[in-house]
């Protein structure tokens, strides 16, 4: 497994939360991995070292709201797609 270090950043509504940031190269936008359903960033373990070796970029590895090391929301309206575009907007920000 690729070493990866933790990544939190803020939602719009004040949620904490989490991504697996696996290191590369700055000068390309970052690959985001975004799960499933019921799923987690941990699915993407095995497919994380493949495009770090073979594309050199940054990946990201994402919790979505409510799953894994991201904090859950007592909205059950802000699980949305509008919503967890948004999160993934505030990340790109965040993390550049």
């Amino acid at each position: 497994m690729t070493t990866f270090s933790d990544l939190h950043w803020p939602s719009a509504d004040g949620l904490r939360l989490h991504a697996r940031d696996y290191p590369g190269s700055a000068a390309a936008a970052p690959v985001v991995c975004i799960h499933g359903l019921t799923r987690n960033a941990r699915d993407f373990e095995d497919l994380t070292p493949v495009i770090v070796r073979e594309t050199g970029r940054r990946v990201l590895a994402v919790d979505v709201r409510g799953r894994a090391g991201s904090e859950r929301s007592a909205d059950p309206a802000s699980y949305n797609p509008g919503v967890y575009a948004g999160d993934m907007l505030a990340l790109l920000a965040r993390s550049r």
